[in-house]
């Protein structure tokens, strides 16, 4: 989606990087040069145009404007009897009134919805708003003009009296020993006073439209409090109205506010921070466990990678001044503590381990498969795996064991043969290898491009690639994808997966670089408990035979004699036994007992691996998705 934003400071920057960050094209016009990317003849061009001037200006700006006849208009004034020229045109209007200032966030903020919602570009206006943490109220444009006077303007009328009061007593400058209370009513008066004071002045100005009733009502309350026992009434009829819940984080950050004097405040101040943020992580786990249940009644994944590394990003971008290292493994601490707290509260007892680290293809294949709906632990190894699944420390793991064009994974038919764990699923991906960077660029504009990081596999199956677009480039190679991913700066790229380029925030350059189309990895999914599972119709068994001619022919020949077809015949070395070799074999029968038998007494060992069908399946049974 494009829109245009027509006036690009304050809350018309706010709304623009917002509508950014959603992934619309938001170009700017201003009267001021530096703040503007398009020209006054091409306003135009476009449908959607937001209006972020000051208000007494609408008129003059909309008729120096050539609009389109049907561009949606969306207004974002607070004083909507000022923004009837924008009605005035003809044009579809979106009106909306934000409660709140461009030095605060969307996400989370107040935005009340005046009128009718006019088309569907709008509908999806507010749709993406929502998405993004927008709280939305609609109400008519009366409900609107009545509430505002007692929801806006009154409190911004009560906290410049009693600013201007404290002034005119002397006793601002004593404001540092006032209660708490005083001190966040003068940080708001003070953030007032740092806007345009004819915004306010037309929000004063709505309220006293009807000056008789403001004065009528507080000479009327006056009047009231001075007697003892009517005071009391209104005490309490407020209590009985009032919100009591405010919390001591608010008190505490109100200590905050003074400039500390010596060693000691400073000391005061580290410690209310500490137990601030202490209370925060507390309320944030609150928040991830109410999430959770509410993803659980929707059926939706605990978690979404694309939502976590775009938060991470975020944060790292509005917070310059602090090391991007330490706030990306901050936030990836606090988020893996989150999903952890989620996965407790949604009861799943169950995990999965992956061959990592994060955005390694392994990963990429339980997501697929399973979506975020358990944990994942990262492993350093095939073997880890293995040991954390054989040990019982996780309910299951995910292996690769053949690629297409690679042949079997000789270490994964190792750990098959030697560990207590059976073989309850399988699935298979599509490699496909991409060039990534940290900024985007076509594969031919290599010039600044000093370095490539590839694990080796990687490499020789992109050598055509390299060798085409980056034949000059320095290779380094690296223990995985992921780690290659991870490695780049802006003078280097790599070869990663696409999943591993998101993982990493690295934008992709070229897709597809492989050699071969027709590059499939194959995973197995293990457990210790593989005997729990109703398994499927391939059965999966590891064999030796005794050197004698002959002996590997029995064997096969009791397959070809009980017309069973093996989809998969491999051997290797075994590695115990010099000059023996293993032989694995995959079935497309769930292979009786008797079955078994007769092969052991035809081989001189056989291990029966599993029986099993579609990982998916067996998840669908165990998580009950």
């Amino acid at each position: 989606m494009r829109m245009l934003v027509v006036g690009y400071g304050g809350m018309g920057r706010l709304f623009g990087d917002f509508f950014k960050e959603a992934g619309w094209k938001v170009e700017s016009y201003d009267i001021s040069n530096d703040r503007s990317t398009i020209e006054a003849n091409q306003v135009d061009e476009f449908d959607i145009i937001l209006i972020s001037v000051p208000m007494e200006s609408i008129k003059d700006v909309v008729s120096e404007l050539n609009i389109k006849k049907d561009a949606l208009l969306v207004d974002i004034s607070s004083v909507k009897s000022m923004a009837r020229p924008l009605h005035e045109l003809g044009n579809p209007v979106l009106s909306l009134h934000p409660m709140f200032g461009p030095t605060s966030p969307i996400t989370g903020g107040h935005i009340i919805v005046v009128g009718d919602i006019p088309d569907e570009r709008a509908e999806h206006l507010l749709d993406v708003l929502k998405r993004g943490g927008a709280r939305l109220h609609q109400l008519s444009l009366d409900e609107h003009e009545r509430e505002m006077k007692l929801l806006q303007a009154l409190p911004h009328l009560l906290l410049m009296f009693n600013a201007y009061c404290m002034i005119d007593k002397g006793s601002i400058k004593n404001i540092s020993m006032a209660s708490p209370l005083m001190k966040i009513m003068h940080q708001l008066v003070s953030r007032m006073v740092e806007q345009n004071p004819s915004l306010y002045y037309h929000i004063v100005m709505e309220l006293l439209k009807n000056q008789d009733w403001v004065e009528k009502s507080f000479n009327n309350f006056i009047s009231m409090i001075k007697e003892k026992n009517e005071f009391k009434r209104v005490f309490s009829t407020i209590r009985d109205h009032s919100d009591r819940s405010i919390s001591s984080e608010l008190l505490q950050i109100v200590r905050l506010i003074d400039e500390p004097r010596d060693i000691l405040e400073v000391r005061a101040q580290l410690e209310i921070l500490d137990d601030l943020m202490v209370k925060l992580l507390s309320r944030r786990m609150e928040l991830a466990r109410k999430l959770a249940e509410m993803k659980k009644k929707l059926d939706q994944p605990v978690t979404n990678i694309e939502i976590e590394k775009n938060k991470i990003n975020n944060i790292i971008r509005s917070n310059p001044h602090l090391s991007p290292v330490f706030l990306e493994k901050l936030f990836k601490l606090i988020i893996q503590w989150t999903k952890q707290v989620q996965f407790e509260q949604t009861g799943s007892m169950f995990t999965l381990a992956v061959l990592g680290p994060e955005g390694s293809f392994s990963e990429e294949a339980a997501i697929r498969e399973v979506g975020t709906r358990l944990p994942l632990v990262y492993c350093r190894s095939i073997g880890e795996v293995f040991e954390k699944v054989e040990n019982g420390e996780v309910t299951f793991g995910l292996v690769p064991v053949e690629n297409s064009l690679e042949g079997i994974i000789g270490q994964t038919f190792d750990e098959l043969v030697r560990r207590d764990v059976k073989v309850v699923g399988e699935t298979s991906i599509r490699v496909s290898m991409c060039l990534a960077g940290k900024k985007k660029r076509r594969s031919g504009e290599g010039r600044d491009i000093l370095t490539l990081y590839s694990h080796p596999v990687a490499l020789a199956q992109c050598m055509s690639f390299v060798q085409s677009m980056l034949s000059d480039v320095e290779i380094q190679l690296t223990r995985s994808t992921s780690e290659a991913a991870e490695k780049v700066d802006e003078n280097s790229v790599a070869i990663t997966s696409r999943h591993g380029a998101l993982m990493s925030g690295l934008d992709i350059i070229e897709e597809d670089i492989q050699d071969s189309r027709d590059n499939f990895t194959r995973f197995y999914l293990i457990s210790k408990n593989g005997d729990n599972f109703d398994g499927g119709k391939i059965t999966a068994m590891v064999f030796s035979v005794e050197d004698k001619p002959g002996s590997l022919l029995k064997v096969l020949e009791y397959f070809g004699k009980r017309g069973i077809n093996m989809r998969l015949l491999v051997s290797r070395p075994s590695r115990n036994e010099s000059g023996k070799y293993l032989f694995m074999v995959e079935v497309e029968e769930k292979v009786s007992i008797d079955d078994i038998k007769a092969l052991e007494r035809k081989a001189s060992f056989l291990k029966v691996l599993g029986c099993f069908g579609n990982a998916r399946e067996c998840f669908q049974k165990v998580l009950k998705m």
